[in-house]
């Protein structure tokens, strides 16, 4: 009888533990995506900026301003507005890498025999040939969060910070698709690569902007 007594105790302190250890858990969780310790200075409103690009890459500016819209929505911490005048705070900045090189090369030599063909030669007097196996894209931006309206003797500047990830993806010839559509098929990669990168620098800089706090 003591021994059921003490199992039947055993378990309820044990369910009383889990419940509790939930609730510091869902606790938690809430007041990191809902909470914005920049309210006890009066700032809750923010307005996104259009990014200036910096970069080749035609269009980039706007995939990383919705990234940033959409991490923002998403953590609920700002109530974001759509003029800068009534904003509390602007956050702006400038896109200052987005390009992809070559990763890793791949000799390749099942083209030889077609090379011998097209030039009337041995292919053992074509040099090996290497082609682009997959590619690393680069994305990087800086940004600012700046009060709208300071006063006198106060910074503007509440927060700056530089961001870049890279990522690789497949070339045209991994994908076996070689020939004159690989070029358009590498950008499309290179595209989409870049979309990803957006949305994962746009996470971390949403953290970033309240980890002086």
């Amino acid at each position: 009888m003591l021994w059921k007594n003490k199992a039947s105790f055993l378990i309820s302190y044990l369910l009383v533990i889990l419940v509790l250890a939930a609730g510091t858990v869902s606790c938690g969780y809430a007041f990191q995506t809902s909470h914005n310790p920049y309210s006890d200075e009066g700032l809750n409103t923010l307005y996104i900026q259009h990014l200036a690009n910096a970069t080749p890459q035609p269009g980039v500016e706007d995939l990383v301003y919705n990234s940033l819209t959409r991490a923002l929505l998403a953590r609920g911490r700002w109530k974001l507005v759509a003029s800068e005048s009534a904003a509390d705070v602007v956050l702006g900045g400038t896109v200052s890498a987005a390009a992809y090189s070559v990763a890793n090369l791949q000799q390749v030599q099942s083209l030889l025999p077609a090379l011998g063909q097209l030039f009337s030669t041995s292919s053992a007097n074509i040099p090996a040939i290497a082609v682009a196996q997959s590619y690393s894209a680069v994305l990087g931006y800086d940004l600012v969060l700046k009060r709208s309206r300071s006063k006198p003797g106060q910074s503007p500047v509440l927060w700056t910070h530089g961001f870049s990830k890279g990522k690789q993806f497949p070339s045209a010839n991994q994908l076996d698709v070689p020939g004159t559509t690989a070029p358009l098929i590498n950008q499309s990669e290179f595209e989409r690569a870049l979309t990803e990168l957006s949305g994962l620098i746009a996470t971390d800089a949403e953290e970033s902007m309240f980890s002086r706090f």
